[in-house]
């Protein structure tokens, strides 16, 4: 079930929180609630995309007790599936891919999922949409494939990078680098036009290697080049969180958010008041431990009792925008993925759609809108007109709309080296809560699943004993 776009494109105040009480100060008296409405567990997790889904899921499987807050009305976060009404298909409009490991098989079949085997098999076009004029790329096949072994060699240089932001100090310079001089200093140009296809990171050319390198992990080399993909199921990749949903049952709050909290009161116990349901229904939850999943910025932390060191660090991030769309238009080829592309590969200037999928139903494409300032539904809609008229297209309908902001946080190369993730991940396991989710790895669920489980183990469950 696709959101409604009138809630997508609410302000990210909304997004993250809701209306706010009249509530003083972050204490909270838990005695001036009726039993009835007090919930007690181990954990409160906040946010059900996939990292708290996956937290709350191997939390049972401990036989720990939990307790999920989800803004929207159902668990998966960016994962969006819109199913064709004609044909039933699904049409994924967010997270696309999971690589074929271990981790993933595991929990497909935790959940009941089928696992069905799938592989990158689309041809891939450049043009600029501004115009419709046609960029040619040099690169064959098999200079594709040098590189990308080439590639796959630096990355196995810096284990760390495969979960977490655990970065070495000195951080090594090649992480620091803009993304391109990289490219450049290693004589990867062959694998541009490949990144390019799978680029929501901004100006990734610009960017730090770090992020790029987090994003185009081992996971996307091996899948694209040789393991494959996995899919579970042909229901799309939705079905991942409402088999989830099945089996967390009333330990999942959605429509809810958190009105305030309370993190310093007590020794033994963090409290969370909140809004639960169509019904908006106050509620306090009592836990041992809380699990922040939400992008953790300002505004996502101004009524969670935030403290001063997550009011320094979280002010750190910058982040970009990133839309998505479903649209039907005819007269395209089933096999080809359209890329925005500039003279000399340069990233097109945002915001504009950066590309143009085929899915499994023949007249339906799915699109990714990039933008550096935030977008109006209005703005996303003229973007993707724009785009199809630009390349002489004739104006698609849009079936539904997704967005997937903040995308890519991130901090200046300067933070980087300054160590800046040695100060975010010291923040675990204050005030009795643990943060986890694409702002501690990468936009990539396989990585964040691992994550989790390094979290889990490591701290989160060895404190409730």
């Amino acid at each position: 079930m696709p959101y409604k776009v009138a809630s997508l494109f609410a302000p990210f105040r909304n997004l993250l929180g809701g209306k706010r009480g009249d509530i003083g100060d972050s204490k909270i008296d838990s005695s001036k609630y009726h039993e009835s409405d007090i919930i007690t567990r181990d954990v409160c997790i906040v946010g059900g995309g996939a990292a708290g889904t996956f937290a709350a899921i191997r939390l049972q499987q401990h036989d720990k007790s939990f307790v999920v807050i989800e803004k929207e009305a159902r668990l998966g976060g960016q994962t969006m599936t819109y199913m064709d009404p004609r044909s039933g298909m699904p049409v994924e409009y967010g997270v696309t891919f999971f690589p074929d490991l271990p981790v993933v098989r595991e929990y497909f079949t935790l959940l009941g999922l089928p696992i069905i085997p799938s592989h990158w098999t689309l041809r891939m076009e450049y043009f600029d949409f501004r115009t419709g004029e046609p960029i040619r790329m040099a690169a064959t096949p098999d200079d594709r494939e040098a590189a990308l072994k080439a590639y796959r060699a630096k990355l196995e240089e810096y284990p760390y990078l495969q979960a977490g932001l655990y970065l070495p100090h000195p951080v090594p310079e090649d992480l620091l680098l803009p993304f391109g001089d990289f490219i450049e200093k290693y004589n990867l140009r062959a694998l541009l036009p490949l990144f390019g296809g799978m680029n929501f990171l901004g100006d990734w050319l610009r960017q730090p290697a770090l992020y790029a390198m987090k994003f185009w992990n081992i996971d996307f080399v091996d899948g694209f080049s040789q393991t494959g993909f996995l899919k579970p199921g042909t229901s799309g990749n939705s079905a991942i969180y409402a088999a989830a949903q099945g089996k967390l049952g009333a330990n999942v709050l959605l429509s809810s958010h958190v009105v305030r909290m309370d993190r310093t009161s007590d020794r033994d116990y963090v409290y969370v008041e909140v809004r639960t349901g169509v019904d908006e229904r106050i509620q306090l939850i009592r836990a041992k431990k809380v699990i922040f999943t939400i992008p953790p910025l300002p505004a996502a932390f101004k009524d969670f009792d935030p403290s001063e060191d997550e009011k320094k660090v979280f002010s750190r991030f910058q982040h970009t925008y990133c839309y998505t769309a479903v649209v039907k238009t005819k007269g395209l080829p089933t096999d080809m993925c359209y890329l925005n592309r500039g003279v000399g590969f340069q990233h097109p200037r945002l915001p504009c759609v950066l590309t143009i999928r085929p899915s499994l139903v023949e007249d339906l494409r799915t699109l990714h809108i990039g933008s550096n300032t935030p977008l109006s539904e209005e703005d996303v809609r003229r973007e993707i007109v724009s785009s199809f008229r630009g390349c002489q297209l004739a104006d698609p309908e849009i079936m539904v709309l997704g967005n997937h902001s903040p995308y890519q946080l991130t901090v200046p190369v300067e933070a980087i080296a300054d160590g800046f993730y040695r100060s975010l991940n010291a923040l675990q396991g204050s005030r009795r809560s643990y943060y986890v989710g694409a702002a501690f790895e990468s936009h990539n669920s396989r990585p964040i699943w691992t994550l989790v489980d390094q979290l889990l183990q490591n701290d989160i469950l060895p404190s409730l004993k």
